[in-house]
């Protein structure tokens, strides 16, 4: 997984897993979140939120990147930085971008026939400050940005009242390579 550039600050921590694209390789991205939270004293809410955010992420790929019935495997970086966790994946899946179809759901949460589904990504939009995404060659790569003071989440990382994703602020990027 190609190295970027970060605004959340100095590298403190950082952790490479290559998993299986299966449901009970979670346990090893989960058990590698609570060891980092336990070395440099996160806190709760911060574990609570990557915990969350890390297995709905994940849960996606597996359920929904492939099509055939061959092993994938999926890159997990976790960073600890300065100012920020930084959650990333990589995987070989059919194109999928987070960012456009949470904001092309909460356009259609106006509608009052919305289509069900989604919600899993409305919850880790809800709980990150940041998501960012960019189709590289094959792959999705997926950065999940969580501020560690919540009081320094941009705008551009919440959701407003209602619930809907505020498209084209700051926090919430994606792009092709």
């Amino acid at each position: 997984m190609a190295e970027a550039t970060h605004p959340e600050g100095r590298l403190v921590e950082r952790l490479d897993l290559v998993i299986a694209g299966r449901v009970p390789e979670f346990a090893r991205v989960s058990a590698a979140i609570d060891a980092l939270a336990a070395r440099h004293g996160l806190p709760d809410d911060v574990l609570a939120d990557l915990q969350v955010s890390a297995d709905e992420v994940l849960a996606n790929i597996v359920h929904y990147a492939w099509d055939d019935p061959e092993d994938h495997r999926v890159e997990v970086r976790l960073e600890l930085r300065d100012d920020a966790v930084v959650f990333s994946t990589s995987d070989d899946g059919r194109p999928f971008d987070p960012v456009a179809a949470h904001a092309s759901r909460s356009r259609a949460r106006a509608a009052p026939d919305r289509t069900p589904g989604g919600r899993g990504l409305r919850l880790v939009f809800a709980l990150m400050s940041e998501v960012r995404y960019t189709r590289t060659g094959d792959n999705n790569r997926l950065q999940l940005i969580r501020r560690r003071d919540r009081t320094a989440m941009s705008v551009a990382g919440s959701v407003d009242a209602r619930g809907e994703a505020r498209e084209g602020e700051n926090g919430w990027t994606s792009g092709n390579s």
